[in-house]
């Protein structure tokens, strides 16, 4: 029930709190902890009741694992909350073997980047030189997982399949890496653009600038060159036609 899930939380909070202080402070723990939560069948209680106590924990949460644990889109939410919350990004968040769809995914790539990144103090970070979350989504619902991927690259948020790029590094300075496996879709669920759209809000942060121009500043042409108007390239160099009488 809901107060047996508030004592589990506090006693995980406890638990991180120890090896916090164990480590010598709360966020100064270069490695922070791995949570495998692989089919424990996570409610959204559940889920929200465990991410608050890893941030009222202290450590960094580097690896969560959820593999096969009934989560769906709705339960993005409660993840890119905590993405955004956490100062110390995931190194690794495994999702596969759920029923997360396209909605999902880009609600969960769109706080890897920092889309609206105000209130996300790693909104600058995100580019080539910070290190990519690896993203297992395999065995979900998310339809034509290819296309996905390239209509949310379309719309400011880069995704990566990371074929060419090193685990550390993103040579497309895109944010997330998506783990081999991506395209095997289980049961996909199509979802309108629509609201694939919606799910992103107001671009803010990392849609594509546009080009600065100067006030007042106007792009001048120079005027032709009389040379240019002769009727042959003889003429044009100085020199006479063919055929003609010295």
């Amino acid at each position: 029930d809901g107060d047996g899930l508030r004592i589990a939380a506090m006693a995980l909070q406890r638990l991180l709190c120890v090896e916090a202080a164990a480590d010598g402070g709360g966020s100064s723990c270069p490695e922070g902890v791995s949570l495998d939560l692989t089919g424990c069948g996570l409610s959204d209680l559940r889920l929200r009741l465990l991410l608050q106590a890893v941030l009222a924990g202290g450590v960094p949460l580097r690896e969560l694992i959820c593999a096969d644990s009934q989560l769906g889109d709705e339960d993005t939410s409660d993840l890119a909350d905590f993405i955004a919350q956490q100062e110390a990004a995931l190194d690794l968040l495994d999702l596969t073997g759920n029923r997360i769809s396209a909605l999902g995914f880009w609600r969960l790539c769109k706080a890897f980047a920092g889309y609206c990144g105000a209130a996300d103090p790693r909104a600058e970070a995100s580019s080539a030189s910070r290190t990519p979350c690896l993203l297992h989504l395999a065995g979900n619902a998310i339809h034509k997982p290819r296309e996905a991927v390239q209509l949310l690259r379309e719309h400011g948020v880069a995704a990566c399949l990371g074929v060419r790029c090193s685990a550390t590094r993103c040579l497309a300075g895109a944010p997330v890496h998506l783990a081999p496996g991506f395209e095997l879709q289980h049961r996909p669920r199509s979802v309108g653009e629509d609201d694939l759209i919606a799910a992103l809000g107001p671009r803010c942060t990392l849609c594509r600038t546009p080009p600065v121009r100067l006030p007042g500043f106007k792009k001048s042409i120079p005027p032709q060159p009389a040379w240019d108007t002769a009727s042959s390239p003889f003429e044009r160099m100085g020199g006479p036609p063919p055929g003609a009488r010295p």
